[in-house]
């Protein structure tokens, strides 16, 4: 205001003499002389009215900058007052870490999984709060914006804990585009991982006891089971890309092969008793139950066999029948 009100009084002075010397150059009689003294004083004016203009520019220049830098402030204000409800609310489990990867801030999930105070985590290390510290070997030596966008890890407990968590990361930035803090979301996934291993104990039981196959539409193998190589005789690696004709025994009358094409191309399940060849020519038999998969659009997309080995059962009907 200041800067104005001085630019205003040095302005109009201005005006003021450069009249007086119009008025002076208009009278006829009097020989038109330059005063130094008023051309001196109008140079010293406009000079400083030049600096002042100046100044007053830069000030604006600097009231801009100081609102920017209020804007800033009030958005980061928002954003963390913001952060912080959803810290308090949020039922994951919730880690800020600074671009130094010490915790900044928890919210309650993480306290009660862990049994610390948030005083207590504050400044600590992120692998440090995990009960796997393999983390720090893979961030320790790279950049912050290559830092893993999830990982699987425990979190330390006073209550031994061992409930395992994914981590979903993601950076906020600051005001020169550089990482300024990392949220990490956590979501139990314990329950998931115990049935997980349950389903793949049950895979890996039924891959080793039961002789099952898949098929596409042209009846060309595309995955089998290590209980099927086992009655075969043949890897896996000589049969998938194979027609099953390679097993086929050459007195099994075609007959039977065109009614279990036409059954399971009409989508329904084929149910009879096969007679196959193994690798090194022994003959074995199976009860055989063959499901076409129909996908959303009531297409048939794959055939599934599943196959029973009664070759025993044959074996002593043959011994009576002798």
């Amino acid at each position: 205001f200041v800067a104005y009100f001085i630019g205003y009084r040095l302005t109009k002075r201005l005006i003021n003499l450069t009249l007086s010397a119009e008025e002076i150059s208009k009278d006829k009689q009097v020989i038109i002389k330059k005063d130094k003294n008023i051309i001196d004083e109008v140079s010293i004016l406009a000079n400083t009215l030049y600096i002042m203009q100046d100044k007053i520019f830069q000030r604006n220049n600097d009231l801009k900058k100081l609102i920017e830098k209020l804007e800033y402030s009030t958005i980061q204000l928002k954003k963390e007052r913001d952060f912080q409800i959803a810290l308090i609310n949020n039922t994951s489990a919730i880690l800020v870490l600074n671009n130094k990867y010490e915790v900044y801030n928890v919210n309650d999930t993480v306290k009660k999984l862990t049994g610390y105070k948030k005083s207590e985590l504050k400044g600590k290390l992120i692998w440090d709060i995990f009960k796997d510290d393999s983390l720090k070997s893979i961030i320790i030596n790279q950049s912050i914006n290559d830092y893993p966008k999830e990982y699987e890890n425990t979190l330390i407990s006073k209550n031994e804990s061992n409930a395992l968590y994914t981590w979903s990361n993601s950076f906020t930035f600051n005001e020169y585009e550089e990482v300024e803090y990392i949220i990490s979301v956590g979501i139990d996934i314990s329950a998931i991982k115990e049935v997980q291993q349950k389903l793949e104990k049950y895979i890996s039981l039924v891959n080793e006891n039961i002789i099952i196959s898949r098929t596409n539409l042209d009846g060309i193998i595309t995955d089998i089971s290590e209980a099927f190589c086992k009655i075969s005789g043949f890897s896996s690696e000589e049969l998938i890309g194979q027609s099953h004709v390679l097993m086929r025994h050459e007195d099994t009358p075609l007959d039977i092969y065109k009614n279990l094409w036409k059954t399971i191309l009409k989508k329904e399940i084929f149910r009879g008793v096969l007679v196959n060849k193994r690798k090194d020519g022994a003959l074995y038999y199976v009860d055989t139950t063959i499901v076409p998969i129909i996908d959303k659009n009531d297409r048939i997309v794959e055939f599934i066999a599943i196959r029973h080995d009664i070759t025993q059962i044959y074996e002593q009907e043959r011994i009576i029948k002798e």
